[in-house]
């Protein structure tokens, strides 16, 4: 039904009970970034980050400008003791890179530990990690523009716009670079080190960068636990070490 109001000036406009058509909200402007597939070498990921071998796996190291850093530290506990480490895929998001890398870290009992790993080249950063459902060592992913997906057996993760939302780790700081909180006379100390050393290993440990015997006793190294290399002998945490191998 329509009907007439004057407006003024001897003119009219006509209503109507008809309901107003709603204008549709436009759409979010699609991205204009998408995700880039990077060249994955032994020693190279896309030209930006390198793979080094370490005793007992690999580190993933990239060149800031405050130094070359190994970006695993923010991923596992335990960067020297992952067995072995397979950069899987790689992607470029902008200033972004998005890594999918699997590590032995768990022996036989998950033969492939795969980890999303997102770095920011802006801030020099990891700024995210997820480990990816399962344990096979087949991953499979799949890019389509601002979106990533990627999947193990188990169920798949998606990732948008190079981010993964887990927070990275902060890497342990080592006992070399801790301060000591002792407040004994140096004197005393060495006296008491040396103690040690005859209550722990047969002598002074001059081979402390020898393989350790496999992931574990990598770990064991790490924690600062008596650890014992590939030919047998066994390292203590004082710095001493067996005069010959232990079965």
């Amino acid at each position: 039904m329509t009907a007439a109001v004057n407006v003024g000036c001897g003119k009219t406009a006509e209503t109507s009970d008809k309901p107003v058509e709603k204008v549709a909200e436009s759409a979010p402007a699609a991205p204009t970034v998408s995700y880039e597939p990077l060249l994955v070498s032994d020693g190279s990921v896309g030209n930006t980050f390198s793979v080094q071998p370490l005793e007992s796996g690999n580190a993933i190291n990239y060149a800031s400008r405050a130094g070359v850093m190994n970006i695993l530290e923010y991923v596992v506990e335990y960067p020297d003791g992952t067995g072995y480490v397979n950069v899987e895929k790689a992607y470029s998001f902008g200033s972004k890179y998005l890594l999918i890398v699997s590590t032995g870290e768990n022996g036989n009992s998950c033969p492939a530990t795969t980890y999303a790993i997102a770095f920011d080249s802006k801030t020099e950063s990891v700024t995210g990690k997820e480990e990816i459902a399962g344990c096979s060592e087949t991953v499979e992913s799949l890019s389509d523009g601002n979106k990533l997906t990627v999947k193990k057996e188990g169920a798949a993760s998606v990732f948008y716009n190079g981010e993964v939302k887990q927070a990275p780790r902060t890497p342990a700081v080592s006992a070399d670079a801790a301060p000591s909180k002792s407040n004994e006379e140096p004197g005393k100390v060495a006296a008491k080190n040396v103690e040690i050393k005859k209550m722990m290993g047969d002598v002074v440990d001059d081979r402390p960068n020898a393989k350790p015997n496999g992931a574990n006793e990598a770990k064991n190294k790490q924690q600062g636990k008596p650890w014992q290399d590939v030919d047998g002998f066994v390292h203590f945490p004082d710095g001493s070490v067996s005069d010959g191998p232990i079965d």
